[in-house]
């Protein structure tokens, strides 16, 4: 009975870690550096990088993760590169995959939420919204609704009205 039971713990630990790395995140090893950004040291490897290659990163992480997304790469790329409005609107009017446009709209909804660098920049609000026109019932998804709103408040944060 003593054997039975100390096989049965000593095969638990090795099964234990197969678990839990075969049902982690399916991110590539280049990429674990940026997961769950939480230190400088990683921030400042990820924006050693040109600001559409951080985009592209923070794509790749966000788009294989499972429940929760991990969105931390977007609070760097949107607070610390200053104005990359134009960017986003660019990679927002171009992407084609639903759960990336899904993406990018949150990135655009985290730069204007966190950045001044926003204020004014009626054209990223305009691509926001139009991109948010080809996913399909966006007003009802809270996730997409609630950043297509940090965009509009903050491109018209303390701003005169906008003429049409």
């Amino acid at each position: 009975m003593r054997h039975s039971r100390k096989l049965a713990v000593g095969l638990g630990i090795p099964i234990l870690i197969a678990v839990e790395i075969g049902c982690g995140p399916k991110v590539d090893a280049d990429l674990r550096p940026f997961v769950q950004l939480q230190d400088e040291k990683a921030a400042a490897q990820l924006l050693c990088k040109p600001v559409d290659k951080q985009i592209d990163i923070y794509l790749r992480i966000a788009a294989p993760s499972p429940e929760p997304v991990d969105y931390s790469p977007g609070k760097v790329i949107a607070t610390r590169n200053g104005d990359i409005g134009r960017l986003l609107s660019a990679r927002i009017t171009q992407e084609g995959d639903r759960t990336n446009l899904e993406s990018l709209v949150r990135l655009a909804g985290q730069y204007c939420s966190l950045n001044p660098s926003c204020r004014n920049e009626y054209f990223l609000e305009d691509s926001v919204k139009t991109a948010a026109q080809r996913i399909p019932n966006w007003s009802q998804d809270p996730f997409v609704a609630q950043n297509v709103k940090w965009v509009s408040d903050g491109v018209n944060a303390n701003s005169t009205p906008r003429l049409k």
